[in-house]
């Protein structure tokens, strides 16, 4: 017993101090907060797959749900069926014995679903590459959103590429969108009848789309932040106001322009 004491006083406290305040973490965790409420409503339900990994990745991950990230506070969790998950958070290289496993975790995520890969292994195959007993890289098996690479990443980067996922997602379907608007504005101007009915489809995604978004804005403004000033509603409610005022009147003014009698004339006669 006297030993141990000794030892004790000699050796002292080595566990590491108590992380600082990190104000870039707090930005990202409110951005990431403000994503999965608009998409989600309050949750984020993810599906873990180790694929072969050294476990390395796990540790990270499991940190994530520790007092200093606690994601949980973010509405994130993690689920145990992919039945139930939006994304999957895959690590390691792709073993041969795991890859009609992924591919089944896959299939079951029910759509739209997001793949994040984690660490070196899962966005190069790593060290171990491909061979008789790997498959490499995450993506050579299921596609994959966002690829983190880090051996091992630290949690905020697994954060932010969870961040990025969302971001691709938003961009896509904006472009999409945009898309469809400007195919339908060169058929109106050529007088092609499917120019027509793909700039209507475009004003009416936009009168569903302005108030859901405008909506999701204000939603969000419920969630208290540290150190954040109290919310101006008046304020709030008369700038989304004056967003969607112009958006929704020109929106409906070009599609009963479209259904007018002389529009519907001028296409027929072409």
């Amino acid at each position: 017993m006297y030993h141990l004491l000794k030892q004790i006083a000699k050796v002292g406290i080595v566990t590491e101090p108590a992380p600082h305040p990190d104000e870039a973490l707090r930005a990202l965790e409110r951005r990431l907060g403000e994503l999965i409420l608009k998409h989600f409503g309050r949750s984020l339900a993810i599906r873990h797959v180790d694929a072969g990994s050294c476990n390395g990745c796990e540790l990270e991950i499991h940190a994530m749900n520790g007092p200093h990230y606690n994601l949980e506070r973010l509405g994130i969790k993690f689920v145990a069926s992919p039945r139930h998950a939006d994304m999957l958070l895959v690590t390691g290289p792709v073993s041969r014995n795991m890859e009609v496993a992924l591919k089944r975790t896959w299939e079951a995520t029910p759509d739209p679903k997001l793949v994040v890969a984690i660490g070196d292994c899962g966005c190069t195959g790593g060290i171990f590459g491909e061979s008789y007993a790997s498959c490499g890289r995450v993506s050579n098996v299921i596609p994959v959103d966002v690829a983190v690479p880090g051996c091992p990443p630290a949690p905020v980067a697994i954060m932010q590429g969870i961040l990025t996922a969302y971001s691709i997602w938003n961009d896509l379907l904006l472009a999409a969108i945009w898309v469809l608007g400007l195919a339908g504005g060169i058929g109106v101007l050529r007088l092609q009848p499917w120019g027509r009915y793909l700039l209507e489809l475009f004003c009416w995604a936009l009168i569903v789309l302005a108030p859901l978004s405008a909506a999701s804005r204000l939603y969000a403004l419920q969630r208290p932040q540290p150190d954040s000033q109290p919310v101006n509603w008046l304020g709030a409610i008369a700038g989304v106001t004056l967003i969607l005022i112009p958006i929704l009147t020109i929106c409906g003014a070009t599609i009963a322009t479209l259904r007018s009698p002389e529009t519907l004339k001028a296409f027929s006669a072409n």
